[in-house]
């Protein structure tokens, strides 16, 4: 038997990984149908703030483009890492 550290990805649907349900707290059925429904429901001002984002990106020239995206890619996804065990800990 082991036991991992983690490594930023949840085990759902792995039945040798869980003694009785395969799947997390986040990933359950029930709650991601609840997920589902809320996700949804994004506030106006958000929206409006994403499209705004959106053309401001796709403003750029496409080199600048393509190096910001180079360079941010580890750090999204080390954040990504971050939060992922942020929720399995919750």
């Amino acid at each position: 038997l082991h036991t991992s550290s983690g490594g930023g990805f949840c085990d759902c649907g792995d039945v040798e990984a869980w003694r009785q349900d395969p799947f997390c707290r986040r990933h359950s059925p029930s709650v991601s149908a609840s997920m589902d429904q809320s996700s949804n429901d994004t506030p106006g001002d958000v929206t409006e703030e994403m499209v705004r984002l959106r053309s401001r990106l796709f403003s750029l020239p496409d080199d600048i483009a393509c190096r910001a995206g180079v360079l941010f890619r580890p750090l999204l996804n080390s954040i990504r890492l971050c939060l992922l065990d942020l929720v399995q800990v919750i």
